[in-house]
This record gives structure tokens, sequence and C-alpha cells, in this order.
């Protein structure tokens, strides 16, 4: 992660009261235990994707608040871009598949996991 994305995601980890955190994934988890907090998490994961445009982490990182704040569609299109930006990518695929299982497409969900499974063996 940037230095910069890093600063951002504490800078609104602190505002909602949280203790500074370096990984996306953490902040991810507290909007999932704190729904207050998914709406500044969703802005700055946009603002990160606007940085930073070429980053598929960022994007499956906002499709993951996206998908806990309750917003299916901007999640997928997230995770689709994550993969249109890194079709290589095992994570990218890994993600997508974790959002399809939990919006109910698990044939959907299990070729993702053998997309991922296949690039990274």
């Amino acid at each position: 992660m940037t230095r910069l994305l890093t600063k951002i995601l504490s800078l609104v980890a602190l505002l909602a009261g949280a203790a500074p955190v370096a990984a996306q994934g953490e902040l991810v988890l507290y909007c999932t235990v704190q729904e207050e907090w998914c709406r500044p998490m969703v802005a700055a994961f946009e603002k990160a994707v606007v940085m930073d445009p070429n980053r598929s982490a960022t994007y499956s990182e906002l499709g993951s608040v996206q998908l806990v704040s309750g917003n299916k569609d901007a999640a997928e299109a997230a995770f689709r871009k994550a993969i249109a930006i890194a079709p290589d990518s095992a994570n990218a695929h890994l993600s997508f598949a974790n959002f399809l299982w939990a919006t109910g497409d698990p044939a959907q969900a299990e070729q993702e996991i053998r997309q991922a499974l296949a690039l990274e063996p």
C-alpha cells in the first residue's frame, strides 16, 4: 500500500474513533463491526481509486466495503474493475469469488476460485 493511501485510511479510522491502522483489510473489518464507519470508508476508497486508478487491490477493497455497506451493484462493479486491471491476479479473483458467494452465486464463485488456483497453484 502506498504511504499516502495508508495515511488517508489511518486518518479515516482516527476520525471514526479507531486507532490508526496500516492495512486496508483491517478497515473493512472495522466497517463490518461499526456500520457508521462504512460511509467514510467508501469515501476513502473512492478517493484512493481516483489517486491510483490502476491499482487492482484498491478496487477489491472498495468492493468489500461497498458490499458491507449494502451496495451490491457498486461492489460488483469494483470487483470487476479489479479483475479488468489485473486479470492475472489471484487475489482479485478470490475477492470476486467471496462477493459472488456472499451474494448467492456459488457456481460462479467456484469458477473464480478455480481461476485463482490456476494463476497461483
